[in-house]
């Protein structure tokens, strides 16, 4: 029975190992005295939706760190009643980091801000998000697959104490697009860093 459960581990273990696709950086959380490969973090801050009008709300992405490997575990949206009931779907979301730095535009996109080198694309995978009535959309529109939403991190690099770390996105998951603001904007507390 030992062994067994040994075996059934060690499978486990490298299916975990397996997750993370080759190429992809691993990302660690500031545990309040060092940076850790497992832990929980949250991207929080104001969010513009469009769809048919746009209307303003505030994300609160619970991300999930399990041995370098990142998913949004939950997403929750607040601010107003219409924001309050946009729900998440296909969670958990993967989060993938290109471990080559970022070396597009800063600030990434019109309205955001300028962000702090060094600069990561993020992406997070199987998003799905649904608009409550009287909105009555999922975005994006595909029923049983999610859309993509990219981003920019400024992962800090430092070694001791990190001030909080910004995401800012400006993406579409068609018929809805969805970005984060300038001031303030999306940030991660406690703090999140990729590893190359």
């Amino acid at each position: 029975m030992l062994s067994l459960k040994t075996a059934l581990f060690g499978l486990i273990s490298a299916a975990t190992v397996a997750a993370a696709p080759a190429g992809a950086a691993s990302f660690e959380v500031w545990n309040g005295s060092a940076w850790s490969a497992s832990g929980t973090t949250h991207l929080v801050g104001p969010v513009d939706f469009s769809y048919l009008s746009q209307f303003p709300c505030t994300a609160d992405f619970t991300v999930t760190v399990n041995n370098g490997v990142a998913t949004v575990s939950q997403a929750q949206f607040g601010g107003s009643q219409l924001c309050a009931a946009i729900s998440a779907q296909l969670l958990p979301w993967s989060m993938l980091a290109s471990p080559t730095p970022y070396a597009g535009a800063n600030p990434p996109f019109a309205g955001a801000p300028m962000l702090t080198p060094q600069l990561h694309e993020v992406s997070l995978t199987g998003v799905r998000i649904r608009l409550p009535a009287p909105l009555n959309a999922n975005c994006p529109a595909t029923p049983s697959t999610g859309g993509t939403l990219v981003g920019v991190l400024d992962s800090t690099t430092q070694l001791s104490a990190p001030v909080a770390n910004r995401f800012v996105f400006n993406t579409t998951l068609a018929p809805c697009s969805i970005r984060t603001r300038a001031n303030p904007t999306m940030t991660a507390n406690p703090a999140l860093r990729i590893v190359p």
